[in-house]
């Protein structure tokens, strides 16, 4: 007997913006653009000098993306008994198959805080909308300081931990390991300030009479 168990991740609704108030030196740098029902994302890598801006206890407010397709494959058996025609042992063989599909784009929340293991910081982040135990590990690369899906093994034989459980992960035209992104939105905080000063005046000087308290201590005298 086989299964074939399929799914297709769309992701969570619900979207968290995050907003450069002139914070940057320079513009956002926006590499991705998708199209949303009825609007334009424009998304960025989250890397270290953006968590830096935002803060990292506030990683898991916002809303991230990820930067493209990866399928995730498993396979599995199961031996199961019982009686059979002729008060025989039947021995059912089940075979199964599962492959999840993350789509380009596809929102993910962050589950948990910024964590740091041998100067690698990594972020767990869920992509299903209906058990938040499923996570994928990201973790920051050395040179551009992205954070990539966790991989391990060789090519073709790559591997990622998912939920707890290893899958075989496929890259689509051999690409390099997705990474996060998150959405940007460039808001133009700038203001003049143009005060008018009405100027500053010296204060009147009081100046004492000579002699003024000797004159006093002679009338008290007498």
């Amino acid at each position: 007997m086989k299964k074939i168990i399929s799914a297709v991740m769309e992701g969570a609704t619900g979207v968290f913006l995050l907003l450069c108030l002139g914070c940057l030196q320079t513009a956002p740098r926006v590499v991705e653009r998708i199209q949303e029902k009825e609007r334009l994302v424009f998304l960025q890598p989250i890397d270290l000098p953006l968590i830096e801006l935002i803060g990292e206890g506030r990683v898991s407010d916002f809303q991230y993306y990820i930067s493209s397709e990866i399928r995730l494959e498993r396979e599995y058996s199961d031996v199961e008994s019982g009686p059979g025609e002729n008060g025989a042992v039947k021995i059912i063989n089940t075979y199964q198959r599962e492959m999840i599909r993350i789509r380009k784009g596809t929102r993910g929340s962050v589950m948990q805080p910024l964590d740091e293991d041998q100067g690698k910081r990594s972020l767990l982040v869920c992509f299903d909308d209906k058990d938040e135990s499923m996570t994928l590990r990201f973790t920051q690369t050395h040179k551009l300081g992205l954070f990539e899906l966790e991989i391990t093994g060789e090519a073709p034989r790559l591997s990622t931990s998912y939920g707890n459980k290893q899958y075989r992960i496929v890259l689509p035209g051999n690409q390099r390991p997705p990474h996060l992104l998150v959405e940007m939105q460039n808001v133009d905080d700038s203001r003049d300030d143009l005060p008018v000063l009405r100027g500053r005046s010296v204060a009147p000087r009081i100046e004492e009479v000579p002699g003024s308290s000797g004159d006093a201590g002679a009338d008290g005298a007498r």
